[in-house]
């Protein structure tokens, strides 16, 4: 038997319109539906991105400021290095006069009672004192420029380079005799003596 299509054309038409409207608009909607996930994903990925760029930026300006704080620091440390350069050096290349002192203490004799002890000039040393007699004060200025000086302190035996006897006064009260002697050094052994 043979099949009767009594469906007018236009109807037919217009059925075919509407399919073809149907699938139209689910095919818009599931387009509609992937562009706007694709909208909230790229939205949510550079919001997200924003985010981390500002937090970056708010850590990179901290360290930044924390740089920037320790450079007061930078600036001490090496001030404190060049200070500490500058004393290392004055020590290595400074006179020990405790060295002088205490290998002059040894050179003095019971009879010797010194008054003053005063550096001065062109390594020299002015001391003015008091001794029983002339000739303690003779042996005094005997003992202090001797290398040969018993007791005296190693590399330190040739420190007195030269004693010169600048005034002797008896005194008639006591019967003892004040002196004034200038005594020369060699400043470079009492370097070496460190």
């Amino acid at each position: 038997m043979a099949d009767i299509n009594l469906i007018p054309q236009v109807e037919k038409q217009e059925q075919a319109k509407e399919r073809a409207v149907k699938s139209s608009t689910i095919v818009s909607l599931l387009l509609f539906l992937i562009v706007a996930g694709a909208s909230g994903y790229v939205f949510y990925t550079t919001t997200s991105l924003n985010k981390e760029i500002q937090d970056r930026d708010n850590n990179i300006a901290s360290l930044r400021g924390d740089v920037e704080g320790m450079s007061t620091i930078e600036i001490s440390a090496r001030n404190l290095g060049q200070k500490s350069d500058t004393v290392a050096s004055i020590l290595k290349t400074r006179p020990n006069y405790s060295l002088l002192l205490t290998e002059f203490k040894k050179r003095i004799p019971s009879t010797i009672l010194i008054d003053s002890f005063t550096l001065g000039r062109d390594n020299t040393v002015s001391v003015s004192g008091t001794g029983s007699d002339y000739i303690s004060i003779a042996r005094f200025l005997r003992d202090l420029p001797d290398p040969a000086f018993p007791g005296a302190g190693q590399g330190l035996e040739s420190v007195f380079t030269e004693v010169s006897l600048n005034s002797v006064n008896l005194d008639a009260q006591d019967d003892n005799a004040d002196f004034f002697i200038v005594i020369t050094f060699d400043e470079n052994l009492l370097m070496k003596a460190d």
